[in-house]
């Protein structure tokens, strides 16, 4: 697992609390473009879970 230091956290934390309000807003509103930023933002949040906790990974796929 990857050491993060304040602002990564603080980075990741931020990318979190919008992939959940964007969610929100899509079983709000169930739109296309709501369901396209919340899916996008999760790929983001996946993305740098596999930063975090599998960086060597990433070479393989």
């Amino acid at each position: 697992m990857k050491e993060l230091n304040k602002e990564e956290v603080e980075r990741f934390v931020l990318l979190v609390q919008q992939m959940r309000t964007s969610q929100k807003d899509y079983f709000s509103t169930r739109t296309k473009a709501a369901l396209e930023k919340s899916k996008k933002l999760e790929r983001d949040v996946d993305n740098t879970i596999q930063d975090i906790f599998y960086p060597q990974q990433k070479l393989f796929n």
